[in-house]
């Protein structure tokens, strides 16, 4: 029942996601490595504190470009994390020359299997499984992927029906001032707040980051017609930019004695709940 609910939560990001590994020459059944890993939840968070459709720790993220901060988390963002996901498994590729070893790696750091490489005098994965040099979890992790894929790809052959949902919509990347509420973004677009958030579950909170001018989100195509209001909204939000963010000092809010809140959302322009939700206030 769990693993039907993977395919079925996984289906309406299956299109994108093999696009994106297929224009890196990646297997398009590297799909399942994300199903097995998180389940396609894009939240989703392991004891070994790694978070996001492919479960990157923080360090592995970074290094693949993923920005991780206290208003956005792009582990969580299934298009980036993807993406992400494709150079470091080309990397895992071009070092051990093998898609068994790459997965490996994956699982428990390549670290972990030169070392085990070296000991074993093999890149041969079953070899080195049958030898027991491989850690127990990596020995089992190849088999497990196997059988997703092959669940996966004939889900009648075990006793599965197709409960595919319907795939993601057609999206683009749109830069939009930054920071600013998704409320105004929703207002400019048409779109709700969660249907927003559905595509960009990175956001932390109810607006985009403020380490940075812009910020590109994910949006509809079909929404095309209404995305040049979003320049207009740098110059009917231009007040954001005086507001304290954590990560761009050039666009703080010095606050005053006697400041709440309430009068610094006043003063800015802005509603109490945006100013807190910029802000990562509680």
């Amino acid at each position: 029942a769990q693993f039907a609910e993977y395919l079925k939560r996984g289906s309406y990001y299956r299109p994108l996601v093999q696009s994106i590994l297929k224009k890196n020459n990646i297997p398009t059944y590297f799909y399942y490595l994300a199903l097995i890993e998180s389940g396609f939840k894009t939240n989703a968070r392991s004891n070994r504190a790694c978070v996001g459709t492919w479960q990157f720790g923080a360090s592995t993220g970074r290094r693949y470009g993923l920005r991780i901060t206290n208003q956005v988390d792009e582990r969580m963002d299934p298009i980036r994390s993807t993406i992400a996901a494709a150079k470091y498994i080309t990397d895992l590729r071009n070092v051990f020359n093998s898609w068994y070893l790459a997965l490996a790696g994956y699982n428990a750091g390549e670290g972990r299997i030169m070392n085990a490489i070296m000991k074993g005098g093999t890149r041969d994965f079953w070899e080195l499984a049958h030898r027991g040099i491989l850690p127990k979890e990596t020995r089992q992790y190849i088999p497990k992927f196997i059988a997703a894929v092959l669940i996966g790809t004939h889900p009648e052959q075990y006793g599965m029906s197709d409960a595919s949902v319907a795939p993601m919509p057609a999206i683009v990347s749109v830069p939009v001032p930054s920071p600013l509420p998704l409320s105004s973004i929703a207002t400019a677009t048409g779109l709700s707040i969660d249907e927003i958030k559905t595509l960009n579950p990175g956001l932390l909170h109810n607006a985009t980051p403020g380490f940075s001018s812009t910020y590109r989100i994910w949006l509809p195509q079909s929404a095309s017609e209404k995305f040049a209001s979003l320049a207009l909204l740098k110059r009917s939000h231009g007040h954001h930019e005086t507001l304290a963010t954590a990560d761009d000092d050039t666009s703080n809010y010095r606050v005053r004695k006697g400041d709440t809140l309430k009068s610094v959302a006043h003063r800015v322009g802005m509603r109490v709940k945006d100013l807190r939700a910029l802000n990562g206030l509680t």
